[in-house]
């Protein structure tokens, strides 16, 4: 009998003043790659408390906060507004928690590129084997 297939979690953390463009690619790649059959589980996390708006006006309105990020097997962070800013205190304290198994990616596009690559071929194996979790441990191991 076939296991049911877990989809790994990913959280996205996005802030005020986020790029519209950075927050839509790991989107695209963990989240709209097969619509038909999910192979990650993404979670949008609010990095800061307060109003969320892109630097082009989009207005989102995350389901999950930094907490979010304990469960997460990949937490990414593409984007911070300004190098000279530092994050908020109760992210970086939750991004310094040891871990194990957490693949975290402070991200540019083009390391995402390399990622969706990566997860195109997780598709493929999937389809061929149906075993996401050996699949999954084998492909994605950094």
């Amino acid at each position: 009998m076939k296991q049911p297939v877990v989809a790994p979690v990913v959280a996205l953390v996005v802030f005020n003043q986020f790029s519209s463009f950075h927050f839509s690619v790991p989107c695209i790649i963990f989240k709209d790659i097969m619509p038909e059959q999910p192979l990650f589980d993404l979670r949008v996390c609010a990095g800061e408390v307060g109003e969320l708006k892109s630097n082009a006006g989009l207005q989102i309105t995350p389901e999950y906060d930094v907490t979010e990020l304990r469960s997460a097997d990949i937490v990414i962070v593409p984007f911070w507004r300004n190098p000279a800013e530092r994050p908020p205190q109760p992210l970086l304290d939750e991004l310094r928690k040891p871990t194990t198994g957490v693949h975290r990616l402070w991200a540019c596009v083009w390391e995402l590129m390399f990622w969706l690559m990566r997860a195109c071929f997780l598709a493929r194996k999937l389809q061929r084997t149906g075993n996401l979790s050996l699949t999954f441990k084998s492909v994605f191991q950094m």
